[in-house]
């Protein structure tokens, strides 16, 4: 999706793989998804872009400003589970502040600041955001994707939503509009 950030005017969208659409009877009996136009009607883990949702959690909460350090040895443990910094050089990223770990992607970071923010505020700021529901309202192939209630989620998930991974899901045309949001 490409997307005018100041007004947030779709400009393209495409979605893999295509079909032909001369021959669409092969595509109805194989076991094909290319008849889904994945950018609205399949949704997905968000990933490191939902660093941005826990990011505006803890600046709109107040819980720290952007200076705020945290320690990258290049994994952490939180709550019995174990996350690894996938960006991080052999000994992590050392002490790195908010927009270090943002250009970084650095999973320990966010884990910490998820940890300092919470998995309900987490949650809410993702709704706000718009995740969870339809961007348009007239379009009811559109799925919504997912976002957890603080009820289906456990302590030890809090490492895996500060992330972007375990129940959440978000459709390509959601991160779109997030990113576009938080320019």
């Amino acid at each position: 999706i490409v997307a005018d950030c100041a007004s947030g005017e779709i400009l393209a969208m495409a979605s893999v793989p295509t079909f032909n659409p001369n021959n669409i009877s092969q595509y109805l009996t194989e076991d094909s998804d290319c008849l889904i136009n994945k950018s609205l009607q399949a949704a997905y883990p968000p990933g490191s872009v939902f660093k941005l949702v826990v990011a505006a959690a803890a600046l709109e909460n107040g819980i720290c400003t952007t200076e705020r350090k945290y320690r990258c040895e290049g994994h952490i443990e939180a709550e019995g589970v174990s996350v690894a910094c996938s960006t991080a050089p052999d000994g992590g990223h050392g002490e790195i502040d908010m927009d270090e770990a943002i250009a970084k992607s650095c999973n320990c970071y966010f884990v910490q600041l998820g940890q300092a923010v919470g998995r309900e505020k987490i949650l809410e700021m993702a709704c706000r955001l718009g995740l969870g529901s339809k961007v348009f309202e007239d379009f009811p192939e559109e799925t919504s994707g997912y976002v957890p209630v603080t009820g289906e989620t456990a302590i030890q998930d809090i490492s895996n939503i500060s992330i972007g991974q375990g129940r959440l899901l978000a459709t390509p045309l959601q991160v779109s509009g997030i990113t576009a949001i938080i320019r």
